[in-house]
């Protein structure tokens, strides 16, 4: 028993460290055609880090640069055809405990949205949801308040660009506009977006829908990208130590072993040296 465990623990060991050189990222992912405009080839992972790293810029310089490096950062797909491919599911060597988990609660692990704003970066791909997330992330630690939005059908970040003014953006990454509305002032007008949305090139059909989504049906505003992804926040955590806790688990009892018989082996040695050691000066 000792000997499985030691060799399953060598595997997801190995596993692990296979994962470190395995990019999370297919560069294939800027040929898949969506509804959202983008100019161009979406930005490498390194591209997207030098776009949002602040420069002295205001808040809501700030605000627009992120928005638009993470639009053409984040390829907005979410098709199963592509759940391998690119991996929207969490890929074995990236994370086993993950991976595993897509069998037992499939609508929440299949598709996996990072919370890590790393991980989304380096994947490269995702839904609306993970490039809000990402978005309000990246604000906060720049000291820019932000929230999490979700319309019927959409998610969406909201910024406050003057904090003496306590004016307010809703920001759309996945879509790549920023509507300088807070989302109370949308709610109580949707076609206040209609002209942010027609400058980025959006066609009246689309913007139609985005009207309505949003719409004040059921939208909910969180104070953090944390409370938006809830307990899940723990999961992810949790699970990146764990897969390399259990390893090292499963590797004691057989390296325990391994010493203590090496030290059996030493104290034999030594009580036969003593002996001998003995035997001379008689």
């Amino acid at each position: 028993m000792k000997r499985f465990l030691f060799y399953l623990g060598l595997f997801l060991l190995a596993l692990n460290l296979t994962g470190l050189f395995i990019p999370l990222r297919n560069p294939a992912a800027q040929f898949e055609k969506n509804g959202k405009v983008r100019q161009g080839p979406p930005l490498t992972e390194g591209e997207v880090y030098q776009r949002i790293s602040r420069n002295g810029e205001s808040n809501a310089e700030y605000v627009l640069k992120v928005n638009s490096a993470l639009h053409k950062g984040i390829v907005d797909y979410w098709d199963d055809d592509g759940i391998a491919k690119y991996n929207l599911r969490v890929p074995v060597y990236e994370n086993y405990l993950l991976f595993l988990a897509q069998y037992v609660f499939p609508e929440k692990f299949k598709k996996y949205t990072y919370y890590d704003t790393k991980k989304a970066i380096a994947r490269g791909v995702g839904q609306c949801n993970q490039q809000a997330m990402t978005m309000a992330q990246l604000l906060e630690r720049q000291g820019i308040e932000s929230r999490v939005v979700s319309l019927t059908g959409h998610v969406v970040a909201m910024a406050r660009v003057d904090e003496e003014s306590d004016t307010w953006w809703v920001v759309d990454p996945d879509y790549g506009v920023v509507v300088k509305r807070s989302i109370s002032e949308i709610e109580n007008d949707p076609e206040l977006i209609r002209g942010a949305y027609t400058e980025s090139g959006y066609d009246r059909a689309t913007i139609d829908l985005l009207v309505k989504m949003y719409r004040p049906w059921g939208n909910q505003t969180w104070e953090s990208a944390r409370a938006y992804y809830g307990k899940k926040y723990y999961v992810e955590i949790l699970s990146y130590a764990a897969i390399w806790l259990i390893p090292m688990i499963l590797l004691l009892p057989y390296l325990d072993s391994i010493c203590c018989s090496t030290q059996l082996l030493r104290g034999r040695v030594a009580r036969r040296q003593w002996r001998i050691l003995y035997s001379n000066r008689l």
